[in-house]
């Protein structure tokens, strides 16, 4: 555990640090580091009403020789030596031992160490504890104090964030931002049990914020955004024991939650149209992989989207940047149509691919989009071989007249697909390039998280190849098995 691994690492410096901050966020009456040569078995006092509790604070492990020379002298000064601070009273108090590690009592020096605690309460009333090292990280998360181990400049940085969204004056992708540029500059990244607080933290946050909004704009607001953290947990983090919370979020208001940023720029830029149908696409199909029984609702939605949003030949050539984001959008169809592909939904999945045809050959009669249409052209004979749709083959055949370029070998490299004479000898050359033993089957929830990955690339901008590649090779799976 990440809190665990950290207290053990730090010295006795950092540890009074530690401990003083985390018992201030209990709003003790008073609290002191007293650290000093003349501080009398005593770094830290803390009163509460009439309770005094004296902290000595040690690192490491405790034996019994460690107890004699670096302890035991030091709780009789706790106790016989007054405290000179004019706000303490201490004929009114009661007092209190407790001696803090961050390490562990030996376990040969454990019951000699009870037996001289009972004793001083016995003989002096002298009221003494140990915390140590599991005590410690128990406190810690008992009183939600994470947070005084995190590093400031980060943590600051993080309350400055929430604070805009709060305000609904951030962008979604400040919080990735955050995550890719400062949190990864945490001492604690490595740690999974430190990503997964952190990930608990936002989101609950966010809970107070939706449960606070005053208007339905402001709790779809901030849905939104923690629809978008769901994702980059499972994405980055790989906590697949979200996708339940993710998927529940998927459904609201018919999606329009995930293109909330979206929606005023929907009549001006047909490119963030695409996005968000891109989007839609992707996360519908992980859902169906998901809750793979039970998903026949999204096939209506999906496919009216379909319909609603799909790319127009009358602009092809116009605007080449345009062309380019279009033909990259394709890649996404993978997810959707490998769930068409397991549902045996082939009257949805021909309907879509003869629109898609259509357009890819308008879009190789310009010169400009050769690079791309040749990619687009690859993944579209995919499609028709993951349905064996031999007369789009046949229809479309001029789409595969020319090289066929395509990435998702294990080197990232470009291999050339020679021209298919037919469709048997492109089936032929399809299953010779692919290794039958590496292209094993895959369960539904692999297959929902790779495209969850894909989806949080397309919709945070990241590296255009990040699980692409991978949704590739599962439609690939798919090809390969049933031949």
């Amino acid at each position: 555990m990440w809190i665990e691994d950290y207290l053990k690492s730090v010295d006795e410096t950092e540890l009074r640090r530690i401990y003083l901050k985390m018992r201030k966020k209990l709003n003790p009456d008073y609290i002191k580091l007293i650290h000093s040569p003349i501080e009398f078995g005593r770094d830290i006092i803390e009163l509460t009403g009439k309770q005094l509790n004296m902290y000595q604070v040690k690192v490491g492990d405790i034996d019994t020789k460690k107890w004699d020379v670096d302890v035991a002298h030091q709780i009789m000064k706790m106790f016989t030596c007054r405290l000179d601070d004019p706000r303490i009273k201490e004929d009114e108090i009661q007092k209190k031992g407790v001696i803090l590690l961050n390490g562990q009592i030996n376990i040969y020096a454990d019951k000699p160490i009870d037996s001289l605690i009972k004793f001083y309460k016995d003989k002096f009333g002298w009221d003494i504890s140990i915390i140590d090292l599991t005590g410690l990280v128990k406190e810690i998360i008992d009183n939600d104090a994470e947070d005084v181990l995190f590093e400031e400049e980060l943590w600051y940085e993080y309350q400055a964030l929430m604070a805009k969204i709060k305000k609904r004056i951030s962008d979604v992708n400040d919080l990735d931002n955050y995550i890719i540029d400062s949190l990864q500059t945490s001492k604690h990244y490595r740690h999974e049990t430190f990503k997964n607080w952190f990930i608990s933290d936002v989101i609950t946050r966010l809970d107070k914020f939706i449960k606070g909004a005053k208007t339905d704009e402001e709790r779809d607001y901030f849905k939104f955004y923690k629809f978008c953290v769901l994702e980059i947990s499972i994405a980055l983090f790989d906590q697949t024991e979200r996708l339940k919370q993710y998927f529940s979020l998927s459904d609201f208001g018919d999606l329009m939650v995930i293109s909330h940023q979206l929606i005023g720029s929907i009549s001006t830029e047909f490119k963030e149209v695409k996005r968000i149908f891109g989007l839609e696409n992707l996360v519908k199909s992980a859902k169906g992989f998901y809750n793979y029984s039970n998903d026949n609702d999204i096939f209506g939605h999906v496919n009216k989207a379909f319909d609603d949003l799909w790319f127009s030949t009358t602009n092809l050539g116009r605007n080449v940047m345009a062309d380019f984001e279009e033909l990259n959008t394709i890649d996404t169809f993978s997810g959707f149509l490998l769930l068409l592909f397991r549902k045996k939904k082939v009257d949805i999945a021909k309907e879509w691919l003869l629109k898609l045809g259509d357009y890819l050959v308008e879009a190789n009669k310009v010169g400009a989009l050769t690079d791309h249409t040749s990619f687009a052209n690859f993944s579209f004979l995919e499609f028709l071989l993951l349905f064996n749709f031999q007369d789009l083959f046949e229809k479309y055949k001029i789409l595969f007249s020319g090289e066929l370029n395509y990435l998702c070998n294990d080197n990232q490299e470009n291999i050339i697909f020679e021209k298919p004479d037919d469709y048997q000898s492109v089936l032929n050359q399809y299953k010779d390039i692919w290794d039958k033993s590496y292209l094993a089957n895959t369960n539904a929830e692999e297959i929902a998280i790779v495209i969850i990955k894909v989806a949080y690339s397309y919709r945070f901008n990241r590296d255009a190849g990040y699980g692409i590649e991978d949704i590739q090779k599962l439609l690939r799976k798919e090809i390969i098995n049933q031949y």
